[in-house]
């Protein structure tokens, strides 16, 4: 299974190139195994997300794909098993991430409309607290390429210089 290039080439998978060919030929064979009529991907991974809907879309699959909510720690921080992997430094700099991005939102929400604009001061606040940060985009829905205004609905992608990656 190849997904459309569009889908995969940028944000996650500029870092992790063959990774989401891997997820959708996975995907694939799991539900060609089970058959489901329904099933859940976390908006936390929204680039796969993106990919799972285009492989149902692509092969007719009778699948609703539904994308859930992320279920949150006490401190913010996503429930994700590739939490586990962080270090106690790294725990912290997690939850400085997600307040910026709360703070984003909350910006969007009031009418802010300058997506580089925010994209660039969440970049400089994380990289002043945390000193780490590869990349920051906001991007469309379904497209994967920066919202124009007057977008109401966008997602915000970072790519922490910790992460894992794999």
């Amino acid at each position: 299974m190849q997904p459309a290039a569009s889908l995969i080439q940028d944000l996650d998978g500029a870092f992790r190139p063959g990774h989401f060919n891997g997820v959708a030929t996975v995907v694939l064979k799991l539900f060609n195994l089970v058959q489901p009529r329904v099933a859940v991907f976390g908006k936390k991974d929204f680039q796969q997300l993106l990919v799972i809907r285009e492989l149902v879309r692509q092969f007719n699959l009778p699948i609703g794909i539904i994308a859930g909510d992320t279920l949150r720690e006490a401190d913010g921080l996503a429930m994700s098993s590739r939490n586990g992997y962080l270090g106690a430094s790294e725990r912290i700099q997690a939850t400085l991430l997600q307040r910026e991005l709360a703070a984003i939102r909350a910006s969007v929400e009031a009418g802010e409309r300058d997506f580089a604009g925010l994209s660039a001061t969440a970049c400089r606040h994380l990289k002043m607290a945390a000193g780490v940060l590869i990349m920051s985009n906001c991007v469309m829905p379904g497209i994967c390429s920066p919202p124009r205004p007057p977008a109401s609905n966008w997602w915000c992608w970072v790519r922490p210089g910790w992460a894992r990656p794999g």
